[in-house]
């Protein structure tokens, strides 16, 4: 029975190290740089959505329900607008449905 060995690669910390990488195949590296990106912009939108619900008070800023609630763009994306807190707020599924466009 022949040995089998592992071959540690650490995983670089950031993306410039990645590319210096080129002990790495292309697959590998992209591979780890998506689900990188992925967890990165996890985290980051859960904090927006936790400062937008605790700046609204858990509540649809239309009906002031407290049910199913969102994030829902004032202006949307594709119109010039952003996800900066102040372009964001909470609406419950219903108002965000009926919400004019």
């Amino acid at each position: 029975m022949a040995k089998r060995f592992k071959f540690y690669h650490p995983l670089p910390r950031t993306i410039e190290q990645a590319k210096a990488s080129n002990d790495w195949n292309r697959g590998e590296r992209l591979e780890y740089l998506r689900n990188r990106s992925r967890a990165s912009n996890h985290i980051h939108k859960m904090e927006i959505r936790t400062r937008v619900f605790e700046r609204d008070g858990y509540k649809c800023v239309y009906c002031g329900s407290a049910d199913d609630l969102t994030i829902d763009h004032i202006i949307p994306i594709c119109r010039g607008g952003n996800n900066d807190d102040c372009n964001l707020q909470t609406l419950c599924r219903s108002c965000n449905s009926r919400k004019p466009n």
